[in-house]
């Protein structure tokens, strides 16, 4: 019986000591092999413009040490292949017309602005930054689900994590990685029912990433609706707050001009035209969007969420109801939805946070431990 036991400790050592190495693996393989692209280039402006040079010198610093991290083919896809590309390239003022899209990401750009003053080559920090970013949040999230999901379970958590794209996020130069860390740090202190801390952490969120003013005001309503309390408000009108300083300071362009420039026409000189965008192209991208729900990262998500509610109707877990581990899920869900609507397209990136904490509940409700889950109640 004691070697049983032992043997049976040992089994469950050995599946920590693959998720550890695993998890520890991903932000190194992130660093060794980012994905370089094009939103490399308007953050490093960015981090010039911060620092006070002119249009000129920050469009010939990006370009001329884009060569020190680009292979010549990379280098030529970056800066060719098409009229905004070439564009952009030969254009000093067109390129400065870009850096209001990029700028917004307060935080972002001072992490890259901090370590660049480190020494580290500002096109070399965004990897770090994204790689450390998807590191920090999969250990939050592994210390979220640690008393949810049964030891033997842990080891199909890589796979959900690739499925998820954590792996992808963190190999690109873009504030998404440190979107997930701030999004699933959230969910960790809802879980956790640390409310103050967590009304005072949502309106920071919006120096990541302004769209998170979306999963800002999902959270604050849930949490508004059961306690009535005037934190979430204050909180609610501090994000608001946050938002229209970032968008003024930065001279944002706005929605209707992100919205035609994503998916209308990418156009070299935003600062310099007036947007009309009609109910009609907004349904015409809306349907375009709609064709993308075969992503493989949204079948994923789907798919998972699907099986979760028809396990929770199923009552698996009968003394879990009402707990924030489902409204986590509402939460995730109402995040994707909204988030499309506004900006019709699947890109996974996006929504590694509600993807990733969405197929663990799937894992946890699908345990078949029949054990009760520990009470989190509102």
């Amino acid at each position: 019986m004691q070697d049983f036991s032992f043997k049976f400790k040992n089994r469950y050592h050995l599946i920590y000591l693959i998720l550890t190495i695993f998890i520890l693996l991903l932000p190194v393989s992130s660093m060794l092999y980012p994905s370089l692209n094009w939103d490399i280039l308007g953050y490093v402006a960015s981090v010039k413009n911060l620092e006070g040079h002119n249009d000129e010198e920050i469009h010939r610093y990006v370009f001329d040490n884009l060569k020190t991290i680009a292979s010549d083919e990379e280098y030529i896809e970056l800066t060719s292949g098409g009229s905004y590309r070439d564009t952009m390239f030969l254009d000093s003022n067109a390129f400065a017309q870009q850096v209001p899209f990029y700028k917004i990401r307060i935080l972002y750009n001072f992490l890259i602005l901090f370590l660049s003053k480190l020494g580290l080559n500002p096109f070399r920090a965004t990897y770090v930054i994204s790689a450390i970013s998807g590191l920090i949040a999969l250990l939050i999230v592994y210390i979220s689900f640690k008393v949810f999901i049964p030891v033997h379970l842990l080891i199909i958590t890589p796979i959900l994590i690739l499925f998820s794209g954590v792996g992808d996020v963190s190999r690109l130069s873009t504030p998404d990685a440190l979107a997930f860390l701030f999004m699933s740090l959230s969910f960790y202190l809802f879980l956790k029912k640390k409310d103050r801390l967590l009304v005072v952490l949502l309106p920071f969120s919006l120096l990541v990433r302004t769209d998170l003013i979306i999963f800002n005001a999902l959270i604050l309503f849930i949490m508004f609706l059961k306690n009535r309390k005037i934190e979430n408000i204050i909180s609610f009108v501090a994000s608001l707050s946050i938002l229209f300083a970032i968008n003024h300071l930065c001279g944002n362009y706005g929605w209707k001009t992100v919205f035609f420039f994503t998916f209308i026409q990418s156009v070299p000189n935003p600062a310099d035209i007036t947007v009309k965008l009609t109910v009609k192209d907004y349904l015409v991208v809306l349907l375009n969007g709609l064709t993308e729900v075969k992503h493989s990262g949204f079948m994923f998500y789907i798919s998972c969420l699907l099986l979760t509610l028809w396990s929770i109707f199923k009552n698996r877990f009968e003394k879990c109801n009402n707990t924030r581990l489902h409204l986590v899920l509402l939460i995730s869900f109402c995040y994707v939805l909204f988030h499309f609507l506004l900006f019709p397209v699947l890109w996974t990136r996006f929504f590694v946070a509600p993807y990733l904490w969405t197929s663990l509940i799937f894992l946890v409700f699908f345990s078949r431990e029949r054990k009760a889950l520990p009470q989190i109640t509102l």
